[in-house]
């Protein structure tokens, strides 16, 4: 299909986009692990995250190995993190991209292991219900866990954006999940978007943003933790479209 511009067309604007990255950084006080999936929401991964590599992230999160494989193709040596659900079967191409798999069931955490190995992060669901291994149930998994560590057990916030308690009870799992741990790992990361918003500083080692980078957020007002001072969380719009009348 051409690319025909005369009559509408899509500006992307990478300054807004790391203006964006840099409030939220300023925020969290911790690095970014950026979320970068399904082509960076549509915005095109490529300038993206070249934009974002003068922030100096600690990595990126995608959705699948082909997402990631794509990361490596200009030249990114960041860890590159897989976020959805893997089998063995893919773990020769996760190697090969040099990208990080989570995972969230015994049997693909000693598939793993038994493979070869390599660093890899623990899905807890502690109440998306989508993937990872039930909070309550990170003890039976303590007796692998001990031999092979991950390097970051993650979780993820169903409403951050709601003020309904939901987040509160997945932040109690998550920390009775985490207490259970042989030891704690390196990288311990939980809040996309809304809960930075809600939570910021965070009391984690990554920050994990998503549509807020791209200019997409609630509008909360709240209370700086150190200064006391309201502050209503704004983004810059990063994608417009245009059109000839």
């Amino acid at each position: 299909m051409r690319n025909d511009q005369r009559r509408a067309w899509l500006e992307v604007d990478l300054s807004a986009l790391s203006n964006n990255a840099a409030f939220i950084m300023a925020r969290a006080r911790t690095p970014l692990l950026p979320m970068v999936k399904a082509d960076a929401y549509g915005l095109g991964v490529g300038p993206v995250v070249q934009a974002l590599e003068a922030l100096d992230p600690w990595g990126y999160g995608v959705a699948t190995i082909d997402e990631g494989a794509e990361l490596r193709t200009p030249g990114i040596t960041r860890p590159v993190l897989v976020f959805s659900p893997l089998l063995p079967d893919d773990f020769d191409a996760v190697r090969y991209h040099r990208l990080t798999p989570t995972l969230g069931d015994e049997a693909r955490i000693h598939a793993w292991h038994s493979s070869g190995g390599g660093e890899w992060h623990l899905a807890i669901d502690t109440g998306m219900n989508r993937a990872g291994v039930p909070w309550e149930g990170v003890g039976d998994l303590s007796w692998i866990m001990s031999s092979v560590a991950p390097d970051g057990p993650f979780t993820h916030f169903h409403s951050a954006e709601i003020d309904d308690g939901s987040m509160g009870v997945q932040l109690k799992r998550f920390d009775q999940a985490l207490s259970v741990l042989p030891s704690r790992p390196t990288y311990v990361h939980a809040e996309n978007s809304p809960a930075l918003e809600r939570n910021a500083p965070s009391r984690w080692d990554l920050a994990r943003p998503g549509v807020s980078l791209y200019g997409v957020g609630s509008g909360l007002t709240i209370k700086d933790p150190v200064t006391g001072l309201e502050q209503k969380w704004s983004w810059l719009p990063v994608a417009s479209l245009h059109g000839r009348i």
